[in-house]
């Protein structure tokens, strides 16, 4: 199931703290603070956290930020026990079909994060640009994706 994260939702904050672990783990040396995860839930009018749970476990998340004239995908995540079981897919969707997001959507990913290009790719992203030696852990260039949504 997945769980858009609102003040309401009453296990918020263990749902945080299992996004935290999470980030822990699948990004070693670029995950965000817990504090910084609570700065973006105290702020839904600019951040947006999709879960996908099942049975109060965080398999998946999605952190998107809402400028302007346009969506940002921060970070999304897949535990590496449940990966290639569409969970990615249907966050993307989330935001794409079920919220039915009137911006143009935009993400960096390292360049050499192959399996993460293809699966923008095949989630109709396009490559528009490059951010040379954007990683500072290792100097790596971003390649920049867009999804264009289109406006009715």
């Amino acid at each position: 199931m997945i769980v858009k994260l609102k003040k309401e939702y009453v296990e918020s904050y263990e749902i945080l703290k299992q996004i935290f672990e999470l980030e822990k783990k699948i990004f070693l040396e670029s995950f965000y603070s817990e504090e910084s995860l609570i700065e973006m839930y105290n702020n839904p009018d600019i951040y947006k956290i999709y879960i996908y749970l099942e049975e109060k476990e965080v398999l998946a998340y999605l952190l998107v930020m809402d400028s302007i004239d346009c969506y940002e995908i921060l970070k999304i995540a897949v535990d590496n026990n449940y990966r290639r079981m569409g969970h990615a897919k249907s966050l993307l969707e989330e935001i794409v079909i079920k919220e039915k997001v009137k911006k143009d959507i935009f993400l960096e990913v390292r360049e050499s994060n192959i399996a993460a290009i293809n699966f923008y790719k095949k989630n109709r992203f396009n490559q528009i640009s490059i951010r040379k030696n954007y990683y500072k852990d290792n100097n790596e260039n971003a390649i920049i994706m867009k999804l264009e949504v289109i406006n009715e």
